[in-house]
């Protein structure tokens, strides 16, 4: 390989931030007072030198060659000259780390914290983010990601070091540490940020660099950081020319998924995103429209331009239906939406992509179109048969099963038979990719359905107990497992405990609108489990003004007839929900529908005390 000052154009880049390479043991107070382990040792020293500071210095230089290869491959196009790093490099530096990672931790209760970081401070240096995450991700062993996600928790040892670095270093270690996805903990991320905003070091970061850096505390979902990427909205909006559109993409997801609403910098986004139209690809056009979806703000100049964009793509494959078709179901600009999805229908129904459709493809193809209610019935069908297939084969999965019954209940298509073949092949798995959505669209499908499957629902009950998949459900997900356990059964009672605690914290009980929270307590009571912390927090929950004003005939009915089943007369309540109903005016006869649904679910007490209020 050529070095780097032979290549005709190669321009140095500014120079690498000074980690510590040359570092000494009587420099480094934390390496000198650990014990060399050699084989033998001497008044002067080691006979075998095997001592940590050898060879982090040993590792380094290794490092600096890889990056050194980096540096070639940094300045001209990847097809032209490959990103490969030398194999013998590799294993020699792989061998280096190796042996580092048993100093470290021999003989030793915790990590030297000050030596892993100056370590990845190295590896941070390595080129461009690209070319830098390649050749991590190469290099890293099991042992050494263990190391850096031990010095990735907030101790007070690794803020205490962390404050030495500067600005710049903590940049290059933030971006280094979302790329190879280990997350950094709430303090470490806020001494980072503190130190960056002291040391000014945004106005010197590339429009790359700072893409890099904002996509890294995306990654970590940090809350300390938002606030300050409002800030450098500026410096995002003067540097957007330069970005390619991936960057630019990235940008904007990595901004919707902090919830960062800078209106300016967003419309400029769009601005060029309309500019970069003609390089977009299917993945780039799914990921604009999700990000803008998730902000909740419109461009339908934009939109429209993707929409053309799209309908100019006619080879599409499943890995670029399934995004696209996806996204723009959830975008809502219906003037655009249709003929995209026309457009995909017809590529769709082609055999040679139809046939090599996977379970989720399946699901998630038939769940977008169900999602804008746009019943295409020879898709549909279809589609179907399709999952029929693959079912047969035993191919499916939780998430593609969910999609499946989901999309199912929401065009009312009857399809018992395999449901509950489905249903069988799913209990068999040990419903490690199940998630909160999945089981949420599973429970509301087979219960839409009336289709029950005892064992699959006492197999995601157990899953969704534990953590930490019980703290990721939300409350719409809640309410329609609750209900769809409460319409089939089974009584699963770990779960009813697990999902009353979840319920009533503190930072979902919030969240809960009225039909969601009419869902819980229904269910509750259908079981005749007496949770009262929970239908106490619910009561209250239902009394805020904001909720109370979205209760409608059914939700109020399920409400009062929860309460009453369960022998709780919370009068406060009750009089709240009849002053809704007296506005409504929805007990004017006994022919009324919220009439008609109590008498069906046996609830007499529920006509006397709406009655009484309307009365009183």
């Amino acid at each position: 390989v050529l070095p780097h000052t032979m290549i005709p154009g190669y321009v140095l880049r500014r120079p690498a931030v000074q980690w510590r390479h040359g570092i000494h043991p009587h420099q480094c107070p934390a390496l000198h007072t650990r014990p060399c382990f050699a084989t033998s040792s001497s008044a002067t020293g080691c006979t075998d030198p095997v001592c940590p500071v050898d060879v982090l210095q040993s590792a380094i230089n290794y490092i600096q060659q890889a990056k050194d290869l980096a540096g070639l491959a940094e300045e001209w196009p990847p097809r032209a000259v490959p990103l490969r790093v030398q194999p013998s490099l590799v294993s020699d530096i792989k061998a280096k780390w190796d042996r580092l990672c048993e100093m470290v931790q021999v003989g030793q209760a915790q990590v030297d914290q000050e030596l892993v970081w100056n370590v990845c401070g190295v590896l941070s240096t390595l080129g461009a983010p690209p070319y830098r995450q390649a050749i991590a991700n190469e290099i890293l062993t099991p042992q050494w990601r263990q190391l850096m996600q031990s010095v990735a928790r907030d101790s007070e040892v690794d803020t205490m070091v962390l404050k030495q670095f500067s600005g710049v270093q903590l940049h290059q270690l933030v971006c280094l540490f979302a790329e190879v996805d280990i997350p950094l903990g709430q303090n470490i991320m806020k001494v980072a940020v503190d130190k960056m905003i002291a040391d000014h070091i945004v106005h010197d970061l590339t429009g790359s660099e700072l893409v890099s850096l904002v996509v890294a505390i995306a990654k970590g979902h940090h809350a300390v950081c938002p606030d300050w990427v409002i800030l450098i909205g500026q410096k995002l909006t003067f540097s957007l020319p330069g970005l390619s559109q991936d960057e630019v993409c990235s940008l904007l997801h990595a901004l919707a998924d902090m919830g960062v609403r800078n209106d300016y910098l967003l419309a400029t986004i769009a601005i060029r995103l309309t500019q970069l139209a003609r390089a977009l690809t299917a993945h780039n056009i799914a990921e604009v429209c999700n990000a803008f979806t998730q902000i909740g703000l419109r461009q339908d100049e934009l939109m429209q331009t993707l929409a053309q964009r799209v309908l100019q793509m006619e080879e599409l494959m499943p890995e670029d239906l399934v995004p696209v078709a996806t996204a723009f179901g959830n975008t809502r600009h219906l003037d655009v939406m249709r003929p995209v999805m026309v457009h995909l229908k017809r590529r769709i129904l082609q055999a040679e992509v139809l046939q090599v459709l996977t379970a989720e493809e399946t699901g998630s193809l038939l769940a977008a179109y169900a999602t804008i209610r746009m019943d295409e019935a020879e898709l549909t069908k279809a589609l179907v048969q399709r999952f029929r297939a693959l079912t047969d084969a035993a191919q499916l999965t939780p998430p593609a099963l969910g999609d499946m019954a989901w999309a199912l209940g929401q065009f009312k298509v009857k399809e018992k038979a395999l449901l509950t073949a489905a249903a069988a092949v799913v209990s068999t798995q040990d419903l490690a990719d199940l998630t909160p959505e999945s089981m949420q669209r599973i429970c509301w499908g087979y219960a839409t359905h009336h289709i029950k499957a005892r064992d699959l629902f006492e197999k995601m009950a157990d899953r969704a107990v534990m953590q930490p998949m019980l703290d990721t459900f939300e409350a719409p997900q809640i309410a329609d497992v609750l209900w769809g356990f409460g319409t089939l059964g089974p009584k699963h009672e770990p779960l009813l405990q697990a999902f009353a605690k979840r319920a009533r914290s503190d930072e979902l009980l919030v969240t809960f609108g009225a039909e969601d929270l009419a869902h819980v307590v229904w269910a509750y009571a259908t079981f005749a489990c007496e949770e009262h912390r929970l239908m106490a927090a619910m009561a209250e929950r239902a009394m805020d003004p904001a909720v109370l004003q979205d209760f409608n005939e059914s939700s109020v009915s399920m409400v009062c007839w929860a309460y009453t089943s369960l022998g709780i007369k919370h009068t406060v309540l009750f009089d709240e929900l009849g002053k809704v109903e007296k506005e409504a005016r929805v007990l004017s006869t006994f022919s009324n529908p919220l009439v008609e649904k109590a008498v069906t679910w046996g609830s007499f007490a529920l006509i006397m005390i709406l009655a009484m209020n309307m009365q009183g």
